[in-house]
């Protein structure tokens, strides 16, 4: 099963059929769909690719918190909204240690008391 929004998950299965109420696209249904962690569907890669999938992933969320915090200390509410937004995401234990470096959960915290 998949967690939802930073939430740990078990494997790597089909999570686009899940639906939920944040997030995602709409489904044939009308039901949000979640969106599937960044390494879904790539595992006939090889180890190498993968690795540069998630170096790749990890740059770019680490760029996205760092212009988080700088939203934060300029007061841009609008851009700090956008970007929250893009922390909607589903992880794994793998990503743990990242979200870990990156500080996102103090730079939630920072966020919600700047309001």
């Amino acid at each position: 099963g998949g967690a939802y929004a930073g939430g740990g998950r078990g494997g790597r299965g089909g999570n686009a059929a899940k639906a939920g109420k944040a997030g995602g696209g709409s489904g044939v249904d009308g039901r949000m769909v979640l969106p599937g962690h960044y390494l879904d569907g790539v595992t006939g890669c090889g180890k190498e690719l993968t690795m540069q999938i998630r170096g790749a992933f990890q740059g770019l969320y680490a760029e996205l918190a760092a212009l988080l915090q700088r939203a934060v200390w300029r007061g841009d509410l609008d851009l700090e909204l956008v970007l929250l937004q893009t922390w909607g995401i589903v992880m794994s234990k793998d990503d743990h240690a990242f979200v870990s470096r990156v500080k996102i959960f103090r730079l939630l915290q920072t966020t919600l008391e700047a309001v």
